[in-house]
């Protein structure tokens, strides 16, 4: 059975981009004619299925029936067992079940920096009407895949670095900068932040910019932790940096995974948290309320996402040619007893 050709090879032919391509056999973009033409007839040559999504979609004559529901994952995880994604799951079937929605989840295995290292069979077939992709980081070969589906796509906590897509996420920035307020307000002046590295998930460097924008904001000096989330990476580099710069009094960890387990770090070096040093957490998982002390975070409604990716999709089916939206859900914080006010009395 011959393959079947790709935007690489219609590309290839016509001698112009694979986003130019796309724009062409999407019927966007401000393309000349001659090279509209010329792409349209190497597709044909090349024996290129051109998919008419947008004409599909536009005439709304049938009701949104069954989704694809594609979640991240560490190889051998399951996004079921995430802390964070899970709820997001959790809000798209209920959505779904209230409006009489199929559900199709399907595992996206990643590396540690969110890249795919295996496509899913549900984005290799025509089975769902509209795409919610949680978590993932959309790579070259992923978005050719999403560019050669009918099925509308909206991202959840994901990100294109290639092109734009309909989004929810969370306001990263502004609520890593409300975290370091709050403990500035309450008289911390030395305050870390752990958990992030150069490659890190944009919405980690969304957070890294919220608190150094903040430090800057009040003339403090940043101290920044870069390592990965497992218990022994934050381990070592609390205790290291910890031991170079004793006048820290609170941490911030990029996300409650990591703030818990800098609890847990502190506490075996014998500092008492929050008296010795408060920490602050991002996200709201369960275990935050249930560690001790209880975290103090910074609430992501992860379950609205969720909800929200849903309506997103159903707008996009009934608006397919509009521009791409991201709607962006603020985080709140929510006090717990992990931070210690040190302001004088």
């Amino acid at each position: 059975m011959a393959k079947a050709a790709t935007l690489a090879d219609v590309a290839k032919k016509s001698r112009v981009s694979i986003s130019t391509v796309s724009l062409v056999l999407r019927n966007k973009g401000n393309i000349p004619q001659d090279t509209r033409q010329r792409v349209l007839d190497a597709a044909r040559e090349v024996g290129y299925r051109v998919k008419m999504a947008p004409a599909r979609l536009a005439e709304n004559a049938a009701p949104l029936r069954t989704i694809g529901v594609v979640a991240k994952a560490n190889e051998g995880d399951s996004p079921l067992a995430n802390p964070f994604y899970s709820q997001v799951i959790s809000g798209i079937e209920e959505a779904c079940r209230q409006r009489n929605i199929n559900m199709l989840l399907a595992i996206l295995p990643t590396d540690k920096n969110n890249y795919p290292i295996e496509i899913p069979r549900l984005l290799a077939e025509d089975h769902a009407d509209g795409l919610l992709l949680i978590g993932a980081l959309v790579d070259r070969p992923l978005e050719l895949m999403l560019d050669q589906k009918e099925a509308a796509v909206v991202l959840v906590d994901a990100y294109a670095p290639y092109r734009e897509y309909d989004a929810v996420v969370s306001d990263n920035y502004h609520g890593m900068y409300q975290a370091v307020s709050h403990l500035i307000a309450w008289g911390h002046r030395e305050i870390a932040l752990i958990g992030t590295g150069n490659s890190s998930f944009p919405s980690v460097v969304e957070r890294r910019d919220g608190y150094l924008q903040a430090i800057r904001d009040f003339s403090l000096e940043p101290h920044c932790l870069d390592c990965w989330y497992e218990r022994a990476a934050v381990a070592r580099t609390l205790e290291a940096h910890l031991a170079d710069f004793p006048n820290v009094t609170a941490i911030v960890g990029i996300n409650d995974e990591t703030a818990l387990e800098s609890i847990r770090a502190l506490q075996s070096m014998g500092r008492r948290v929050p008296e010795d040093v408060s920490v602050v957490g991002f996200d709201d998982i369960a275990l935050s309320g249930m560690s001790n002390p209880a975290l103090t975070t910074m609430q992501v409604d992860k379950r609205g996402m969720g909800q929200n990716a849903l309506e997103l999709l159903m707008w996009r089916l009934r608006n397919p040619t509009l521009a791409p939206m991201t709607l962006m859900m603020r985080a709140r914080l929510v006090e717990r007893e992990s931070v210690h006010d040190r302001r004088e009395k």
